[in-house]
């Protein structure tokens, strides 16, 4: 799952590179083709496009958790990708950032897996410069 993530971001960073474009003008579309259903995928792709301190459950298993890996694409913003439990604890939280060869360690596509998962959740961080858009898709593990 990580591995194909990396994948989709090497051939986002290349698409950009290509253009000389900022990764805001992929549009969503791309983005969701990016992230197109595998053979595990229990939910999307779905696009978002949120502001600041929006967020977002895309995906509700409280009735039937389940162990899975969700995928973020930010184009824009900064996003985090959060995994809860049925009670909405958080299991796994991770970030994604839509500059181009990343800043601070975070990159555009982010990935994360886990147990018992009960709700899957984006949202445009607080400390976002700009509102976000972008991609995600939730995979059985």
């Amino acid at each position: 799952m990580r591995l194909g993530l990396w994948l989709i971001c090497g051939a986002l960073a290349t698409a950009v590179a290509a253009d000389g474009a900022q990764a805001q003008q992929i549009n969503l579309s791309d983005a969701a083709r990016l992230l197109a259903p595998g053979g595990q995928t229990i939910a999307g792709p779905g696009v978002f496009n949120m502001d600041v301190n929006q967020s977002n459950n895309v995906v509700d298993l409280s009735t039937a958790p389940d162990t899975v890996c969700a995928s973020v694409l930010a184009l824009s913003g900064t996003v985090e990708l959060t995994l809860l439990d049925a009670a909405s604890v958080t299991l796994e939280s991770t970030t994604a950032l839509a500059t181009q060869g990343g800043t601070g360690g975070l990159f555009p596509g982010a990935a994360a897996c886990a147990a018992n998962v009960g709700h899957v959740s984006v949202k445009c961080a607080t400390t976002s410069t700009e509102p976000c858009k972008g991609a995600w898709r939730v995979d059985k593990k």
